[in-house]
């Protein structure tokens, strides 16, 4: 009876003695020889083991790596005649293939996603700016007079023009030719105009993109070269 687990040298002795032959390789983190072909491990250092490379899109010859080509097929790159490709993790998180209620149909091999984005116009979200336009509007105005005597008739006109003589019946005089202090009322003079303005709010921002990443930790991913075949359930 042989049983495939990672185990600890403590528990040897012990599945010895109850008759189980062990075989759990030189690797203990995944990336051993017994494990499945085309397996996918991580490591802590900065190279991969014996008989696995990185999991960095290599494009391998078939004639090589046969039953590592029975297994991945054309899935990660390739021609499918010559050549097929490794897997490429650098940069990228896995996720799960396959569909699921709510969720997006991913295919076994697809890629997506970018590191970083620059919102567009059109992807930000509603919203609208305050303006504010102060408008300075200067009217002439002409205040017509007749320089004629207070009871000639002004052409075009039912009453007399204002002079030193009231427009009554009597034409009596306001004023004399003597000295003294004269009080004139005041008259408010009203006008009216329309104006038009114009105001232009200028673009704002850089469009710098930002980080999409969750808080993350480069690890080495290896794929195992020679195994065992992996057989379905």
């Amino acid at each position: 009876m042989s049983v495939k687990q990672h185990v600890t040298h403590k528990a040897l002795p012990l599945l010895a003695a109850l008759g189980l032959s062990i075989n759990c390789g030189t690797a203990l983190a995944g990336c051993g020889s017994d494990d499945y072909i085309g397996d996918i491990c991580l490591v802590g250092f900065n190279f991969c083991p014996r008989d696995t490379l990185e999991a960095a899109g290599q494009v391998l010859q078939i004639s090589q790596y046969p039953a590592l080509f029975s297994l991945y097929g054309t899935t990660y790159g390739g021609d499918g005649r010559t050549t097929f490709a490794l897997p490429d993790l650098r940069s990228r998180t896995p996720i799960g293939s396959g569909s699921g209620p709510g969720l997006r149909s991913y295919t076994l091999g697809r890629k997506g996603g970018a590191e970083t984005h620059a919102l567009s116009a059109a992807q930000l979200p509603w919203h609208n700016h305050a303006a504010t336009t102060s408008v300075d509007v200067s009217v002439d105005s002409t205040l017509r007079a007749a320089s004629g005597s207070g009871n000639t008739d002004v052409p075009g006109y039912t009453n007399f023009a204002p002079g030193n003589v009231l427009a009554r019946r009597n034409r009596s005089r306001l004023y004399s030719s003597g000295a003294g202090d004269v009080d004139m009322d005041q008259a408010a003079i009203y006008s009216q105009a329309t104006a038009t303005a114009a105001t232009t709010l200028g673009d704002t921002g850089n469009s710098q993109s930002f980080d999409l990443r969750e808080p993350w930790l480069a690890i080495k991913y290896c794929v195992v070269l020679e195994g065992s075949y992996p057989t379905r359930n």
